[in-house]
Formats: structure tokens, C-alpha cells, sequence
């Protein structure tokens, strides 16, 4: 069993590894904003020097900003592998373990993809690629949501079911909805297309249960909607300038992460709502 410290401790380097990985998203939105993708033609290497010993000197133009990518993206592998590493030993969880695990191979498919991007010279590889670090993040903000107490104090909490199942099948469509979204958007960065897709609006239900924290996760998502096509029409007026366009895509992975949590919520609430209906005397298996 786990100390409360080790736990507290587990939840904010796990959330430290998501706001890395959020600023990488930035970083890689910068870089394909200012199409500056190929500023380094090599890889793993950089101008044939060894990545992390690369002159500070020559960090200049397009080189910055696609160097620095490579490096973030760097931290972001490290940080993943110390947390894979904390989950295996720490966690008593066996399914969140295996998120650790998933979360490790995904890091290392992204950097190789990265490396492929650079070396192959395809925008299918950027596409898929920037949505893979999507995924990526929405994997990470759950496995930091479930490391926290408040995730096992969830099962604890009692709602009425009937008004709950609805809430959860939105939340996930939602999210869905985000992530389609998202990718579209990168297929058209990517191929430089000069689309405009606009985002749809939430409605939220006033049958909603009275949970303080999803109320406010809900209200909150509400408002980033209103940001995020406020971003997308200033990114079209502004000619897509690379500092817009690349909030706009910090935005959007923000939004899902939020997806990603109000759904794991729901998910995980109906999952406690539905054991605490058994009949009595039957076996409850509520995943902690």
C-alpha cells in the first residue's frame, strides 16, 4: 500500500510530465507555423553534432525553434521513462502500470516519428504525428487523474444513475468530437491549407448531477469552446501569424485534456454507481 507522501508526490511529477508534454504540443505547432520543420536536416543528429551538445551559437532562425522541439521533446522522453519506472514500482495498480508501460511505448514511437518526419521528408508522417502527441497528452492527463486520492474517493460518491448516464455518453462524444477535430486541424496545417473549420457548441444539461468538480471542469470546457473560436477566426484574420495559430493548437490540446478528465470522471463514477446497485451480498469490483 501506498504512503499518502509517495502519492502526492507520484500525482505531481505525473502532472509536471503533462504541462512538458503541453509545451512540447507548442513547441511542435510553432515549428510547423513557421514551417520550419526542416530546418535541421539530419536526425537523430543535428548538422552532424551529437543533439545535446549542438552550439548555442548556432540556435538561430528556423533552427531554434525546431532544435528546441527536438530537445523538449527529449525532456518529455525522460520524464516519461522516470514515470513509467515510479508507476511499475509505486503503483499497486496493475492496470495503471500498463498505462505507464502504454504511455513509454508512445513516447518512443513519437520520437521516432519525429526522426522519420525529418529524414523522409512526408507531411503524412507531421499529420500523424502531431496527432499521436494528442493522444499522447490525453493518455498522460488520465494517468495523473487516476494517481490522485480524489480518483479513489470517486467511489465512494452517490448520484443518481439515471441522470448520470447521459452526462457520461456526452462527455465522451465530446471529447471524441475534440480529437476529430484536432486531427483535422493538423491535416491542414500540415498540408497548408487554407481551411477554416469551426468549432460546434456545448450545451450543458441542468439535469446535471450536483458534483462540485465536474460542474466546474464542465463550465470551465464551456469557455475554453468560446476561446477556441474566438483563436480559430483570429488565426484566419491574422494570416495565421505562428504565435495564433500555435495557441490555437495549445488551446485545443487543453480542451481534450479537459475531455479526457470529465469523461474519466463520469466513466469512473458510473462504474461505482453501477456496483453500489447489486443486489445485496453480491461481490463488488469497483476498479480503484
Amino acid at each position: 500500500m501506498r504512503s499518502a507522501g509517495s502519492t502526492t508526490w507520484l500525482t505531481r511529477f505525473a502532472w509536471l510530465t503533462c504541462v512538458a508534454t503541453l509545451l512540447l504540443i507548442c513547441s511542435g505547432g510553432m515549428v510547423t507555423s513557421k514551417g520550419v520543420g526542416l530546418a535541421v536536416p539530419d536526425w537523430p543528429t543535428t548538422f552532424g553534432y551529437n543533439m545535446f551538445l549542438f552550439p548555442i551559437s548556432k540556435w538561430v532562425g528556423g533552427i531554434l525553434f525546431e532544435h528546441t522541439h527536438r530537445l523538449m521533446g527529449s525532456l518529455v522522453g525522460f520524464l516519461t521513462i522516470i514515470l513509467a519506472v515510479w508507476l511499475w514500482v509505486g503503483e499497486d495498480r496493475q492496470w495503471v502500470r500498463n498505462l505507464g508501460v502504454i504511455a513509454l511505448g508512445g513516447v518512443i514511437a513519437q520520437g521516432i516519428l519525429g526522426g522519420l518526419r525529418v529524414t523522409m521528408m512526408k507531411d503524412e508522417i507531421g499529420i500523424f504525428h502531431a496527432c499521436i502527441a494528442q493522444a499522447f497528452l490525453g493518455l498522460l492527463v488520465f494517468v495523473a487523474l487516476v494517481t490522485t486520492r480524489f480518483w479513489r474517493a470517486l467511489a465512494n460518491e452517490q448520484f443518481d444513475f439515471r441522470k448520470f448516464s447521459p452526462i457520461k455518453t456526452l462527455a465522451i462524444a465530446i471529447t471524441t468530437a475534440i480529437y476529430v477535430q484536432l486531427a483535422l486541424g493538423a491535416t491542414m496545417r500540415h498540408q497548408h491549407r487554407d481551411l477554416a473549420i469551426l468549432d460546434f457548441p456545448i450545451r450543458v444539461r441542468r439535469d446535471a448531477p450536483r458534483f462540485v468538480a465536474l460542474k466546474r471542469l464542465s463550465i470551465f470546457w464551456v469557455v475554453l469552446v468560446g476561446c477556441q473560436i474566438a483563436l480559430g477566426a483570429w488565426t484566419i484574420w491574422s494570416n495565421k501569424a505562428a504565435d495564433v495559430a500555435t495557441a490555437h493548437v495549445a488551446l485545443g490540446a487543453v480542451m481534450l485534456s479537459f475531455g479526457v478528465t470529465i469523461s474519466a470522471i463520469c466513466w469512473r463514477t458510473s462504474q461505482a454507481q453501477f456496483e453500489g446497485a447489486r443486489p445485496p451480498g453480491a461481490q463488488k469490483h469497483v476498479p480503484a
